[in-house]
């Protein structure tokens, strides 16, 4: 129904709460055990997120260039991310240990409603879950995990949608785009520098304009970096100093971090 569709708008563009978001979030990654309980893989749960929050740097930086005309039309392939599980493990190794905490804790005032591990079954025959079960973990574990340590990630489907409903619509064209008010987007961290040419080291190579914001669009730790606070999840860093630009001298290393209060 009509209400229904509308209601599920509104929760996974962030209208509901941030709760509701994550609910959402977890419902894309979710299976069921053998008692209907839901459950979803850790991995996948992760991978979720991390990959909508790039598609998201990509249709950005879509929507601003003009009709989409002044963007390469090779620029998409620095947005792909890897197939490599690995580097999103440590995201999923907090949020399995999060949660053999909760389930430790519930086990030590002599209840449990967690079945046995192994109970688990998909529709999906490509399913990651392990046979042991030890990679699902439940709804209201993910969301105590979520909500303390990565409390952005709740962003990352609502600003998706925000930017794929909003920022191509034609009566935004030629405008800068804004985010509603109440929305707080997740956004992959880009680097402000104030020295945009890359400089050549003694050894004749030419230097990287950071060793951390890489030229890839896709990295694995700046989205964890950016999901666990709103002021990292702004999206713009910018670089305090760099030897190769400003040299090795100690008076520009206080010149350039002088009067800055942090993070």
């Amino acid at each position: 129904e009509l209400q229904d569709f509308l209601e599920g708008i509104s929760s996974s563009c962030g209208r509901r709460g941030s709760r509701s978001s994550l609910s959402k979030l977890f419902n894309l990654a979710s299976l069921s055990n053998d008692q209907g309980r839901k459950a979803a893989n850790a991995s996948e749960l992760i991978d979720i997120a991390y990959r909508l929050t790039v598609a998201t740097s990509y249709l950005l930086q879509v929507a601003k260039a003009k009709g989409g005309t002044d963007s390469n039309s090779e620029d998409w392939k620095s947005f792909v991310p890897s197939n490599d599980a690995t580097s999103i493990q440590s995201m999923v190794n907090s949020l399995l240990n999060a949660a053999k905490r909760q389930r430790e804790r519930a086990g030590s005032f002599g209840y449990s409603s967690y079945p046995a591990a192994g109970q688990y079954t998909t529709n999906s025959s490509s399913s990651n879950t392990t046979n042991n079960g030890n990679n699902t973990v439940y709804i209201e574990e993910f969301l105590e995990w979520a909500e303390t340590t990565v409390p952005m990630m709740a962003s990352s489907l609502s600003t998706f949608l925000h930017v794929l409903f909003n920022f191509f619509c034609q009566k935004n064209e030629g405008n800068t785009h804004r985010f509603p008010p109440g929305v707080t987007p997740l956004l992959m961290p880009a680097l402000s520098i104030d020295q945009t040419d890359k400089k050549p080291t003694s050894s004749g190579s030419v230097s990287p304009l950071s060793y951390f914001f890489t030229e890839a669009n896709t990295s694995a730790d700046l989205f964890a970096l950016a999901s666990t606070s709103i002021t990292l999840a702004s999206g713009r860093f910018h670089r305090l100093f760099s030897s190769e630009a400003d040299g090795l001298s100690c008076n520009r290393l206080m010149n350039g971090l002088i009067g800055y209060g942090g993070p």
